[in-house]
């Protein structure tokens, strides 16, 4: 290789440099005013975390790849660009836990409306009850109601201790409280109709 060739080459890199180094620098500034990453239940949200995350993952592995090829050239020093590129990767790691958590966002709301859904189809089928006999079926029911309620309780308090907003789901589950408590009171007004009929020769 000649020694003009060798300049070339060398003017090609610092061309490279220069780019990859302005690339990183203004997509971290478009993002400097962006909003929070948040996970989401809105299909118009999820649609956008989407997006977001498969546009920054394609230009951190572009980036990437540039950067190894500079690292592997050595002709650079390429630390202050493997820093620089950080907040993008940060930011690619804030979307993908964020589609991770509103996944099982998803999932959470689509167990408590089905929760509703069973403990009003419960009550309907106890405030028919006329057979006392069947009456230990729907205590037991009433033990899984609660457990249920509880371990829902709980995976709230997790995510909101991640600090995940979780005033979405309250509605709904405030809803589930009630009409379990409901069935509780219901199934009491059963036992009282029904005992003393148990009892009668």
């Amino acid at each position: 290789m000649t020694v003009q060739m060798l300049h070339n080459t060398s003017l090609e890199l610092d061309h490279h440099y220069d780019q990859l180094e302005a690339a990183i620098a203004g997509l971290v500034a478009s993002y400097q005013q962006a909003p929070t990453i948040k996970a989401s239940l809105d299909p118009a949200d999820l649609l956008k975390l989407s997006k977001d995350q498969q546009f920054l993952k394609k230009s951190c592995d572009s980036f990437q790849t540039a950067l190894d090829a500079l690292d592997t050239d050595k002709t650079h020093e390429t630390a202050q660009l493997h820093l620089n590129l950080k907040p993008l990767q940060l930011r690619l790691a804030l979307l993908d836990e964020a589609l991770r958590v509103s996944e099982i966002f998803k999932s959470l709301d689509t167990r408590i409306k089905a929760e509703i859904a069973e403990v009003k189809e419960a009550s309907i089928a106890l405030s028919k009850q006329i057979l006392p006999y069947h009456l230990p079926k729907f205590e037991a029911g009433l033990e899984m109601f609660m457990d249920r309620c509880d371990q829902v309780a709980d995976l709230l308090d997790t995510l909101e201790q991640q600090g995940h907003e979780i005033t979405v789901f309250m509605p709904d589950y405030e809803m589930w409280l009630f009409l379990v408590e409901q069935f509780g009171e219901i199934l009491d007004e059963r036992i009282e109709i029904l005992k003393p009929q148990a009892l009668t020769p």
